[in-house]
């Protein structure tokens, strides 16, 4: 085993005799060695490996071949600007029941439904589907009368634990509740356009 690991060069011919003078290696030991020498004689291996393809600069991607593969028109299609609206008051259920009259809907009557809703949460919806009209409008050169309402979210903030004061000197534990609300606006195509006008 010594003398293995001397040619592979991972021992000194020294140290393989002064292996030769000490007692025999426990038999954990041995198996480490042989666990090495074979690690070695595994690298030794990829390194021929490496060596066969000398000429790497056929294989290598050219940048402006990327290019190539994308067309502005799709882009166009999957642009939509967003409204993230953080930490608003009230719980996620009462905000979702707002958020499933406008979804789909275009930009003017999600305007109409939340100016005459009877719910309290209709106003944060409201000011958050101005705001990504506006974002569209200045971030993307979108058209508001094009626009629709193409998905919107409510999502659970934090919870803090409050509490008030109930009859007989009691103190009643109740939940305040936090929502974060995610509104995604984009502009109709031309077919979608045609079915809304008729």
């Amino acid at each position: 085993l010594a003398a293995v690991a001397v040619a592979l060069g991972l021992a000194s011919p020294q140290s393989s005799a002064a292996a030769k003078r000490r007692s025999p290696p426990a038999l954990g030991s041995g198996r480490r060695a042989r666990v090495v020498v074979a690690a070695a004689a595994e690298a030794d291996v990829d390194v021929d490996e490496d060596e066969d393809f000398e000429d790497d600069d056929a294989y290598e991607f050219d940048e402006d071949d990327e290019d190539d593969f994308y067309d502005d028109e799709e882009d166009d299609e999957g642009l939509e600007a967003v409204c993230q609206a953080r930490y608003l008051k009230g719980s996620p259920l009462l905000f979702r029941r707002v958020l499933w009259q406008i979804r789909g809907r275009s930009y003017r009557d999600a305007l109409m439904l939340l100016e005459f809703m009877p719910w309290r949460h209709c106003k944060p919806v409201l000011t958050a589907v101005q705001s990504a009209a506006a974002n569209a409008q200045n971030q993307f050169n979108m058209d508001k009368s094009r626009l629709y309402i193409k998905s919107c979210r409510a999502v659970k903030g934090p919870v803090s634990k409050r509490m008030r004061p109930a009859s007989k000197g009691q103190v009643k534990k109740f939940s305040r509740r936090y929502t974060h609300l995610v509104i995604k606006v984009a502009e109709m195509s031309d077919s979608q356009l045609a079915e809304l006008d008729f």
